[in-house]
């Protein structure tokens, strides 16, 4: 790289002439070494033994780098820097952002724009991301644009502890297609997104039909990251969401149910950062024409989750293995009856101190379809009041997993349930379903 004083004239030229003690002819420090060449003389052969000497020198640290294009006329750096062993040093450390433009010289490049920072990680394993943002000059040829980073004590022999360059910028744009169907649905922000009012992302959706949740129904106009919504179509579509990656959200938590979403790639419930524990298992479900328990998190979907208390959990791309959230299936030793597609469990003897494992969502909006056990669980010992809404006739199946007989009540009939079988029977109001007497 070259600081220029005159021509292509770069940024903090003066303080580096100051700091290294050198003018004139071209001159290089390498480590406290000066070399000077002079004056319409060919750089390149004179520093390329002494670079090859240095490159493979050990340093403290490692740098990924990465450039993107922001579509703007302007490229952001960003550099992910991680300790591989301790450092101590004295002086001015500084992690410093560099963008060259290649003029005319066939080696060498010239610094156009600079940003400097400071740097104080000081022990292995210690990490940060470091970002800045720089604007091109209009005429700029992309190809001849390089983004470089550098950590270097300005004190002392200006050493460099590491470096790294890359003339490779990516179009951080992102497309995620998202299909939904007519009705209600539940949704979510898997981008982070310039423009996020709703009838931007869903252009599609109904009017004044979304609806977040903290302890009750808002009506909202933008979506934001992590949080999940209700959204209601008038019939089946896509969109797609257009925007940068979003690879971690942290979740501020209510008590009770929380509507939330995850990031712009698919992750499990496993991988969820719960420090508090505050998720209780086996009470993350999905909306798709009723509730149902989902492993994992999709782009654009929003999911209920309760949680024994106030705080925040994080969800992650790269978010590790979770075991609190895996529990013991208590529903193994209980019936089934199976309503439209719902499944709801009866009989057994599921502990108290886990009842809150079997608990439902908060009803969905007037419309949607719904089936429940009547205190808003998918459980019941006997004695049990079925809720169902939304739906005109039932196509059940169930099955008794022992040779214990139950009823099942309706307005005008019983049906009596032993081992396993399926109904037809028209909407006629809530049912029972209890042991036979």
């Amino acid at each position: 790289m070259l600081w220029e004083g005159d021509g292509n004239t770069s940024p903090n030229f003066s303080q580096r002439e100051t700091m290294y003690n050198v003018s004139g002819v071209p001159h290089t420090v390498f480590n406290g070494t000066e070399t000077v060449v002079g004056g319409g003389t060919d750089m390149y052969p004179y520093y390329l033994d002494v670079y090859n000497q240095l490159i493979y020198n050990e340093s403290p640290l490692h740098i990924d780098f990465v450039g993107y294009t922001d579509g703007n006329g302007g490229v952001d750096l960003v550099a992910d820097v991680i300790l591989t062993d301790d450092m101590s040093p004295s002086g001015n450390i500084k992690l410093i952002f560099i963008l060259t433009y290649w003029f005319s010289n066939n080696y060498w490049c010239t610094v156009q724009r600079y940003h400097e920072e400071s740097f104080d990680l000081t022990h292995y394993g210690e990490s940060a991301t470091y970002e800045h943002h720089f604007n091109l000059e209009p005429g700029w040829n992309m190809e001849n644009v390089s983004g470089v980073v550098m950590i270097q004590n300005l004190s002392g022999n200006h050493q460099i502890y590491q470096s790294s360059i890359t003339n490779e910028f990516e179009d951080p744009i992102i497309h995620i297609p998202f299909a939904y169907e007519n009705g209600w649905t539940t949704v979510g922000l898997p981008l982070i997104v310039s423009n996020s009012n709703y009838q931007h992302v869903f252009p599609d959706a109904i009017d004044n039909t979304l609806f977040s949740f903290d302890g009750g129904y808002t009506l909202e106009t933008e979506l934001e990251n992590g949080e999940g919504y209700w959204i209601r179509f008038a019939q089946s579509g896509y969109t797609n969401f257009i925007g940068y990656e979003l690879e971690e959200v942290t979740i501020s938590l209510i008590e009770g149910w929380n509507m939330i979403s995850g990031v712009s790639e698919v992750t499990t419930i496993h991988t969820i950062s719960d420090p508090y524990e505050l998720v209780i298992p086996n009470t993350i479900y999905i909306f798709d024409s009723g509730y149902y328990l989902v492993n994992e998190f999709e782009p654009g979907h929003g999911y209920w989750l309760r949680s024994t208390g106030y705080g925040d959990i994080v969800i992650s791309i790269n978010g590790a293995n979770n075991s609190s959230l895996r529990t013991r299936d208590w529903l193994s030793e209980t019936h089934t009856i199976t309503i439209n597609g719902t499944d709801l469990h009866f009989g057994g003897d599921i502990p108290d101190k886990v009842l809150l494992s079997y608990s439902l969502p908060p009803l969905p909006p007037e419309g949607a379809f719904d089936v429940r056990f009547s205190d808003d669980m998918r459980y019941c010992r006997d004695g049990c009041v079925i809720e169902v809404r939304g739906a005109k006739k039932f196509f059940i199946e169930y099955e008794v997993a022992d040779s214990s007989s139950w009823v099942l009540i309706s307005a005008n009939r019983r049906y009596e349930l032993t081992s396993r079988g399926e109904l037809d029977i028209e909407n006629e109001g809530n049912l029972i379903l209890k042991l036979k007497e």
